[in-house]
């Protein structure tokens, strides 16, 4: 009963503080996230929770089953039993879109990625690329120059996803019309709408449409296949039943939803990845998973941090694992540890030089750059820090799910 009424109130706290409009959504004068207009009658605003709502209650009926017979389930029914959940998670995603006014929820797919304001990766890859190799062998005085936006602050691995996805649908025709049937119609005819209105570029081709449908939906993917890395590293340190909750409440946290599909919400996959093959690699059952799973963790820390320098903190993360690892009352032998760390750095340091060598890009180079790039972007765009350091900690407790938060300090105290 506790534990329900702490949840009720921060529920009732996170509504309030997203609806009252004399609450300003950031610092006034630096930065305010918009709020979008409320339902101004019945229809429309049964017309964007209905969905919503339905969605809610059926998520909670199935994680709730699967939650009393987790434990009793063999390996392959509890992957099953993942494998539904992401696809749960993808029904979420979706589902939660509908309760934005028209015609955000049937533009957000699609123009999120294409604006080249929003992010840009694509538009550089549909109409700026001319070839993968002229695109990295120019990338270090592409960062040099000292962009402070989405291009100067992040590796090539972005821009090369977007493009990589326009040449295979250029070059399948049954990839095309698959990625065409990811988004509905209502999508299309209004993206080509403001496609024409707006005249950022030429009109995208059949197949560069397709491409950009096809990032979007790997996009949404991926992000709703965070609860798999989730589960996979709750149960390396607690029981099935706990990784199963912890994997769920995953689907409850905003920023995941809302921000779909923005590249920004495949970090959640990637990084919660990075740091099960982390710990894994040094607290595995068997000395042959901690050897694969430390290799792993290096393969995928150069397949992340080819794609954002947000993946740094994981590592710190991992780091400070380790630590609790070397001084906690259950120590690890220093061999081990030892051992798992030069297994995660050797494919890492491996693949950074046959990159270099392979692209004429040094990305350790570009890191570097992107680094200056983004401290750049306060010298020109001022901000308090004292007063963002009040309103961060909010903030994140938002992006996450205040309750989930409420909880997280609960569970520590």
């Amino acid at each position: 009963m506790r534990r329900t009424g702490i949840l009720l109130i921060a529920v009732v706290i996170s509504v309030a503080l997203l609806l009252i409009p004399s609450i300003p959504l950031g610092i006034p004068g630096e930065w305010v996230w918009p709020r979008l207009e409320l339902p101004q009658h019945f229809a429309e605003l049964l017309d964007r929770l209905l969905v919503p709502v339905l969605t809610a209650a059926g998520l909670v009926v199935f994680c709730r089953i699967v939650d009393g017979r987790i434990q009793r389930y063999t390996r392959l029914q509890r992957g099953l039993m993942l494998t539904l959940l992401a696809a749960c998670s993808l029904w979420w995603i979706t589902a939660v879109r509908q309760a934005a006014p028209s015609p955000h929820r049937e533009l957000r797919p699609l123009w999120v990625l294409y604006d080249k304001f929003s992010s840009g990766y694509f538009y550089e890859a549909a109409f700026r690329t001319e070839s993968q190799t002229e695109l990295l062998s120019t990338y270090e005085a592409r960062m040099a120059k000292g962009d402070v936006f989405h291009e100067g602050t992040h590796p090539p691995g972005l821009f090369l996803l977007n493009w990589w996805a326009i040449q295979a649908t250029a070059a399948s025709e049954t990839l095309t019309a698959i990625a065409e049937q990811t988004q509905p119609s209502s999508t299309v005819v209004m993206f080509r709408r403001l496609e024409a209105e707006a005249n950022v570029a030429r009109p995208l081709s059949r197949t560069e449409f397709a491409a950009l449908c096809l990032v979007s939906f790997l996009s949404n993917l991926l992000a709703a296949m965070t609860v798999i890395p989730v589960f996979g590293l709750v149960c390396l340190v607690a029981d099935s039943r706990t990784a199963w909750r912890a994997a769920t409440l995953m689907l409850t946290v905003p920023t995941i939803s809302i921000f779909a599909p923005r590249s920004d919400v495949v970090y959640a996959f990637s990084a919660t990845l990075l740091l099960w093959m982390i710990v894994a690699g040094w607290i595995a059952p068997s000395s042959r998973g901690r050897a694969l799973c430390s290799l792993l963790a290096g393969v995928v820390a150069f397949v992340s941090l080819t794609i954002s320098l947000a993946h740094l903190p994981v590592l710190v993360a991992g780091a400070a694992f380790v630590i609790l690892l070397l001084t906690g009352t259950d120590r690890l032998p220093l061999k081990r540890i030892a051992i798992a760390s030069m297994l995660m750095i050797s494919p890492f340091v491996v693949l950074c030089v046959g990159w270099t060598t392979a692209t004429d890009c040094n990305l350790f180079t570009v890191w570097k750059l992107n680094l200056a790039n983004h401290a750049a972007f306060y010298n020109q765009f001022a901000r308090s820090w004292w007063k963002w350091a009040l309103v961060n900690p909010l903030e994140l407790s938002m992006a996450v799910g205040l309750p989930v938060t409420v909880f997280t300090v609960y569970g520590f105290v």
